[in-house]
């Protein structure tokens, strides 16, 4: 709960709300598992990532936890929390006046004082474990924050739900900026002081200060030493420190009222239980793909932007001279690589520049005005394709003078919300999780990925690394697709066990219809430069699979559940593959056009080789198909096929596909082994190997193939 101020607060200037919000990133950024630190609660950035969440987000979150407030409607009486606070809300499109959900409450206040809601989330629960209660009081709601509730004594009685949420996150914004040293957030009381703890807390406590904690009885029971301004603010906030080691349901009272004094403790518990850790470390670059490193953003309260691909400026900007760690802006190269551009540093004080217009760093360079400092890393041109680039967004802000760099798409509507405008960037970015290579003029890669719903498949970068970021595996491009989006459509369904791709507007009918899939789109278009593309379904999962391998498929045909359905989209290639396989009892080779057969006996006695060699379809030499027991013979000769027949009993089984009337430079060679096993090949290399190691004879050319 937080301490009773005997003050109410002031109506703050809007301009002054812009300028410490604007600053509030949406990023997510790497963080690692912490022990719980006492002087180091909560790092700034993490307190300040106001973008951490849409109202969705929230919305989604308590859902899942299964609380009763996730379907809870308030009133959102802006005017409540000041003049200018609540022009702020209507700025920001909130629905002032209206009935809404908590989430929708959490999510407003979150931007407008640039507080990042799983703070809010995590406060509530700690004060009224209202994220969780599945029959909570009115109490509980209108105590949400424990705002305006002292430690002993009772509580503001014009508290409701949304008076709770702002003020409480109002207060907690109040004071991280006292802590800083920051006037502009002051008390309409010039003697303002935090509660009336002995030495706990002073106006303009700035961090790495020690600061002692008093039990009810006036007993000092710990010292932490404040590493910094967010720290503060949760102490004033709640001026209790754990100081068991018991755990957080084993520890000893303080004090002798019983008092567990332990409001630091859970605030920490429940954010790391629920969100990761409240500590941000400057991350380890997570690139997955060579020679691609990461770049990362730095911050300063005014607004300034650095980013740099040196772990050494990173480290040295943040202990020297007052920068703060964002986390990885985006990912480029170190190194020019074919394609790549160099972006070029430029600083004028504080601030810095980049660009990789050559013109625009020339007049830069030599206007007088700024630093060169060099090449940080290279990056793609601002027309390579969003297929295997992320765009980067330049935003400015004309009353701060300050510039922002990001690919985060959130980011930038919430900047331009803040009071930024949208320049032209001059270039595009890295993928950090998959080597994507570049496609064929006018085709756009479909990518596939493995997680732990099955197999996903997109040309959407940015989807990409979503989806990666979430656990799943890149495994390259499944083919390409028109980047026009020309060709066939093929819709994305989603379902229970994954995900499922048609061509088949009447299949996506029947499994939306039938099977209750969620019908997401148009997944990818294709063509006939498309390629095949093959698709399987497992048995046991009940997951689909698509490759364009058709070794995949062999290998995977009639093994753990995996049944071959067929080909995704029939592109009538002529000529047309002939599949080999090999009976692993026997050594004998058998030959097919027909894919359905060959994954039909893949692995079933029947190893997948190779193809063999294209031949036609439908038209030209027939070729024949005989049997006789577990052998087969290919003969282009009518007259050798009845011979076959009749004098040595082998049973036609029609025309296995087509080859050429006449004579061509591509010869399919027949040769026999003693055991009278028939085996034909295109490559005379492949000839000489089977004649000199194996024991075949030579018996001419068969036939001649297109």
């Amino acid at each position: 709960m937080t301490i009773k101020l005997t003050s109410h607060k002031l109506d703050f200037l809007f301009g002054f709300l812009l300028l410490f919000t604007l600053f509030i990133i949406c990023s997510n950024p790497k963080q690692a598992s912490a022990a719980y630190d006492g002087g180091r609660l909560i790092d700034d950035n993490v307190f300040l990532n106001a973008g951490s969440m849409s109202s969705q987000g929230i919305q989604n979150f308590l859902v899942a936890r299964g609380g009763a407030i996730a379907n809870k409607t308030f009133v959102m009486d802006c005017s409540i929390a000041g003049a200018q606070a609540n022009n702020a809300y209507v700025a920001l499109g909130a629905p002032c006046g209206q009935t809404v959900l908590a989430s929708s409450i959490i999510y407003y206040t979150s931007q407008v004082y640039g507080v990042n809601p799983k703070v809010i989330i995590s406060t509530m629960q700690k004060e009224q474990s209202l994220i969780t209660a599945t029959n909570p009081t009115d109490r509980q709601y209108v105590q949400a924050m424990g705002y305006g509730c002292p430690t002993t004594g009772s509580c503001d009685d014009a508290s409701n739900f949304f008076w709770q949420v702002d003020n409480g996150t109002w207060v907690l914004r109040f004071h991280f900026e006292r802590a800083r040293g920051n006037m502009n957030w002051w008390y309409t009381s010039t003697t303002w002081t935090c509660g009336t703890e002995k030495d706990f807390y002073k106006p303009n406590l700035y961090p790495n200060q020690n600061v002692n904690f008093y039990d009810e009885d006036g007993v000092m029971y710990r010292t932490h030493f404040i590493r910094n301004a967010a720290t503060s603010a949760f102490y004033c906030y709640t001026p209790h420190a754990y100081n068991n080691p018991q755990g957080l349901y084993g520890r000893s009272p303080y004090g002798t009222t019983g008092r567990y004094y332990s409001g630091s403790y859970n605030f920490v518990y429940f954010y790391e239980l629920w969100f990761g850790s409240t500590q941000l470390l400057p991350s380890e670059c997570d690139s997955k793909v060579r020679n691609v490193v990461c770049v990362w953003s730095l911050m300063k309260s005014d607004g300034s932007q650095f980013l740099t691909s040196s772990r050494l400026e990173v480290d040295a900007a943040i202990a020297n001279f007052g920068w703060m760690h964002e986390g990885i802006a985006f990912y480029a190269s170190q190194t020019q690589q074919e394609g790549t551009v160099p972006v070029y540093r430029l600083r004028q004080n504080n601030q810095h520049y980049y660009t990789a217009d050559q013109s625009e760093y020339n007049s830069m360079k030599n206007s007088g005005n700024w630093v060169d400092e060099g090449i940080p890393f290279y990056v793609y041109p601002s027309t390579t394709s969003l297929n295997i680039s992320h765009q980067t967004y330049r935003l400015y802000n004309l009353s701060l003078n300050k510039r922002y760099w990001t690919i985060d798409d959130n980011k930038k509507t919430y900047l331009m919300n803040v009071g930024y405008t949208l320049e032209t960037s001059t270039f595009n970015t890295f993928s950090g999780q998959a080597g994507v290579p570049k496609p064929a003029t006018g085709r756009i890669n479909i990518y596939r990925l493995w997680g732990n719903i099955g197999y996903f498949y997109t040309t959407n970068l940015h989807e990409l690394e979503y989806v990666a970021k979430a656990g799943f595996t890149y495994e390259g491009v499944l083919a390409t697709s028109n980047i026009n989006g020309a060709g066939t459509p093929t819709y994305r369904l989603r379902y229970g066990n994954g995900y499922f791709y048609t061509p088949n507007i009447v299949e996506r009918d029947r499994a939306v219809g039938l099977y209750g899939m969620t019908d997401e789109g148009v997944g990818f278009y294709l063509d006939n430069d498309s390629g095949q593309i093959y698709r399987l379904y497992n048995l046991i999962s009940g997951r689909y699979l698509y490759t364009s391998s058709i070794s995949e498929v062999m290998s995977l045909a009639n093994t753990n559940g995996w049944f071959y359905e067929g080909i995704l989209l029939e592109n009538n290639t002529i000529p047309s593959p002939i599949y080999r396989l090999l009976n692993v009892y026997n050594n004998r080779h058998f030959y097919t056009i027909d894919i359905n057969e060959a994954a039909r006996i893949a692995n079933k006695g029947w190893k997948y080789e190779t193809i063999a060699f294209s031949a036609n379809p439908s038209t030209g030499q027939p070729v024949y198909r005989l049997r006789l027991n577990d052998k087969h013979f290919y003969t282009a000769n009518s007259g050798e096929r009845d011979i076959a027949i009749n004098s040595y009993g082998y049973i036609s089984e029609g025309v296995a596909y087509f080859a050429n009337t006449t004579p061509t430079s591509t010869p399919a060679y027949r040769l026999r082994s003693g055991n009278d096993e028939y085996f034909y090949t295109t490559s005379s290399s492949e000839k000489d190997t089977a004649t000199s190691r194996y024991g075949y004879q030579y018996e001419g050319i068969g036939f001649y193939l297109p």
